[in-house]
């Protein structure tokens, strides 16, 4: 999915973001489940300029120069489900970014993990 913003005076594209997701699951059994998500991120801002006068405009003495972002997020959820009211999730999250004004590269660089489990039971008479 891709969405823009134009100026309105010049017709001008200012700023692009593009997200496209991928999402797969399995389920082997009944009572085991598997899901990964993947989405990637890419995101372009133009320098901003004065609408009036199309001069550069600073932002805290600096020039707004123009911004790229990418970034990838991929999460893995794994759900086990023994017998009814009995069920075990458990999942891992990754973030991976490049963004050349921070680090410098165009490589993705891993910025965040995440891990989690979340084990439930019903207590039955």
């Amino acid at each position: 999915m891709t969405s823009r913003i134009t100026r309105d005076r010049t017709n001008t594209e200012f700023a692009r973001s593009t997200i496209p997701r991928l999402k797969l699951e399995f389920q082997p059994r009944r009572s085991l489940f598997f899901r990964m998500i993947a989405e990637y991120r890419s995101d372009l801002r133009s320098p901003l300029i004065d609408p009036f006068t199309g001069a550069p405009l600073y932002v805290g003495g600096a020039l707004a120069a123009e911004q790229r972002f990418r970034g990838l997020r991929v999460d893995w959820l794994a759900s086990f489900k023994p017998t009814p009211g009995t069920v075990a999730f458990f999942g891992y999250g990754s973030s991976l970014e490049r963004n050349r004004a921070l680090y410098g590269t165009d490589s993705l660089e891993r910025t965040s993990d995440g891990f989690f489990v979340k084990l439930a039971y019903q207590l039955r008479r």
